[in-house]
């Protein structure tokens, strides 16, 4: 009997060993599948953007209009974005993820002067702008409303080689003036128009920041000019950013100008006592909200407290007054459950002591049904809030005369390169 029993189970180990022997197989057929095909499409991707290239270097032959331009990004910015991935300005305007490196994976020096890089130079250069995207980049459709944008007759040899005939003419010696942060996705708060939940980075992927904010932010900072961070996460959450920012000071950079991105939160007199090295340094805080009222606050801005906010807005206030900071802006992504309260949001800003308040239309990020997008996108010319939503901000606009306000609702967001 016992032995019966033992010569079952002998069986069935040996089934399951030979199951086991055929999954392991079946993957790494599958396996061997897969990276055939990966390498197959990494082929036709790299054919695809020599194709690209070859076209547009035939063809870089800019309208009139275009090549009475330059614009100034990328020749004195990097944006750092997640992933360590580089660009010259924010991802959005550019093409088809045009990045020119990764900070986690090369040097400064060859990022900045990758092919890449001089590529993208050259193309604004000559007029042609071939790798930004015109349907997000207001500076590109409207130059003259747009600090970043220089009339090609104006001396901008300061920041380019003018002269240069080819693309690989085009590196440059100088480092850039603006170096913006948002390589950290952590921040206390899941606003529906961001995230469906709460988002942390794990302790090796801030050790892996870390070390990127020392050895390639850090190099690149002696002639920087600006700062800022993030617009990715919340700044008072990111370990690594606020370990990296209690290491700087006036004497070290005298040049750097600071600009915070925060959702107000944690923006409390202890977390800014931790960065009294900071102090001079602060130009501009960035608030964004939402809301004007404890109701919609806290179902748009999910986590927080309005309790909390106002307060840390009162100090934010009194930092403004008492120039500690020199600049505060206020945000606010418009949707169906708060676009009646921009006008409110503006009282508010007013009392707040705040120089600037911006409008921005929603941005589906992955966190909307196409349906539920459309409902809450009041921008939207088809919205059925749509002449509603533009009759109150042009109000704003026509009404509102000691305090800046921009959108990129209704008009070009002039806010972009304050």
């Amino acid at each position: 009997m016992i032995r019966n029993i033992e010569n079952m189970y002998s069986q069935q180990i040996e089934d399951l060993r030979r199951q086991n022997e055929n999954l392991l197989n079946q993957n790494e057929s599958l396996k061997l599948y897969y990276e055939q095909q990966l390498g197959k499409e990494s082929f036709k991707m790299q054919k695809l953007n020599n194709m690209f290239e070859d076209n547009v270097k035939h063809s870089w032959v800019a309208d009139s209009e275009r090549k009475k331009w330059v614009c100034k990004q990328p020749f004195t910015r990097i944006d750092i974005n997640m992933g360590g991935l580089v660009s010259t300005c924010c991802p959005n305007y550019l093409k088809h993820d045009y990045f020119i490196g990764n900070a986690y994976t090369g040097t400064f020096n060859e990022i900045w002067n990758s092919d890449i890089a001089k590529r993208l130079r050259y193309s604004v250069l000559c007029g042609n702008f071939e790798y930004c995207n015109e349907t997000y980049c207001n500076a590109l459709r409207n130059p003259l409303k747009f600090k970043i944008m220089i009339p090609r007759d104006e001396n901008i040899s300061e920041f380019t080689n003018i002269n240069a005939k080819k693309w690989e003419d085009c590196s440059l010696k100088t480092t850039p003036t603006h170096i913006h942060l948002a390589c950290d996705v952590s921040c206390n708060l899941h606003c529906s128009s961001c995230r469906n939940h709460v988002m942390v980075n794990t302790d090796e992927e801030n050790d892996k920041t870390a070390l990127m904010l020392e050895n390639f932010v850090r190099p690149a900072l002696r002639n920087c000019t600006k700062l800022s961070s993030l617009g990715s996460g919340e700044f008072f959450i990111s370990k690594p950013l606020l370990q990296f920012y209690q290491t700087l000071s006036k004497q070290e950079f005298p040049l750097l100008k600071l600009d915070i991105m925060t959702n107000g939160t944690l923006f409390t007199p202890r977390a800014m006592g931790k960065l009294f090295n900071l102090k001079g340094m602060v130009d501009r805080i960035q608030v964004s909200i939402d809301a004007a009222d404890k109701e919609t606050y806290e179902k748009l801005r999910r986590g927080g407290k309005w309790e909390v906010l106002c307060s840390n807005m009162e100090f934010i206030s009194r930092l403004k007054v008492s120039g500690e900071i020199e600049r505060l802006f206020m945000s606010f992504v418009v949707q169906k459950e708060n676009f009646r309260q921009m006008q409110e949001y503006v009282t508010l800003a007013k009392k707040w002591n705040a120089n600037v308040v911006t409008f921005r239309r929603l941005n589906n990020k992955r966190t909307y049904s196409s349906d539920d997008y459309f409902h809450n996108d009041v921008f939207n010319k088809v919205n059925p809030h749509y002449n509603e939503a533009v009759n109150i901000l042009s109000g704003i606009y026509k009404n509102e005369k000691n305090i800046v306000i921009s959108d990129n609702c209704i008009k070009p967001d002039l806010s972009c390169e304050e």
